[in-house]
């Protein structure tokens, strides 16, 4: 913290309540919706680098889906962007500049999120969260979603290969979920009762435009109807930035 602000009067005799009214920072951010998205970042004047050349503003459209995004850096629109695409080798091939790279570095895990609420009786069950666990080939999800740029995520949620000193994988593979196991997913369904012909019937809430996503849910959806869960999409508006 800034002792300038920190180490005296009241900021210094309740620093975990007081509020800086006026917080220094070298830019500050906004986002319009005029007339399309766009963020925009200005140079604070007070507390902002003093190194030149002096960047008074930097603007850029903010996109809400992958779908406008994917074509713009092959269109020489933007030097960088984040595009999710499962062809990136077609929406950016190596061939037409050498300078064409891409880099989808392993930070975080893109999940299902059982509720576990007893009022949710089937995903609070354990025995229907294994069978949809069995039931998820993972290596196909992150080849058909992400065209293989993120490895699969694995059952004890640790990033990998980031966090590989932290992984057990003998451990995930002694419980079974090292490898999709569609035989076992039907039989613990089939002991509550649920089958291919009878499925058990779950929504899944998922965000409009996010196309990765949009592609891994069809190959669970397709996993899952395999084994006897119907698994139906409940989509919502992604956030603005």
């Amino acid at each position: 913290m800034p002792e300038h602000v920190f180490g005296k009067g009241e900021a210094a005799s309740k620093p975990d309540t007081w509020v800086d009214k006026s917080p220094s920072a070298p830019a500050r951010s906004r986002s319009t919706r005029a007339p399309r998205t766009t963020s925009s970042t200005r140079r604070t004047p007070t507390t902002g680098s003093r190194a030149k050349p002096y960047i008074q503003k930097v603007e850029y459209p903010a996109y809400l889906d992958n779908g406008p995004c994917q074509p713009r850096p092959r269109q020489r629109q933007g030097p960088v962007g984040e595009p999710v695409h499962p062809r990136h080798q077609a929406v950016l091939p190596r061939d037409k500049s050498p300078d064409n790279h891409t880099w989808s570095p392993p930070v975080l895990n893109v999940g299902i999120y059982p509720n576990l609420d007893p009022s949710h009786k089937n995903t609070s069950n354990l025995k229907v969260r294994q069978a949809i666990s069995y039931a998820i080939d993972r290596e196909k999800v992150s080849q058909i979603g992400v065209g293989g740029q993120e490895p699969a995520a694995n059952q004890s949620g640790i990033v990998t290969p980031t966090f590989d000193k932290y992984y057990d994988k003998a451990a995930v593979e002694k419980a079974g979920y090292d490898k999709p196991d569609p035989a076992r997913a039907k039989k613990l369904l089939a002991g509550l009762g649920y089958t291919p012909d009878k499925p058990l019937e779950l929504s899944i809430i998922t965000i409009t435009g996010y196309t990765d996503w949009d592609a891994s849910l069809k190959v669970i959806k397709q996993n899952l109807k395999a084994v006897g869960i119907d698994l139906s999409p409940s989509r919502t508006s992604p956030s603005r930035p």
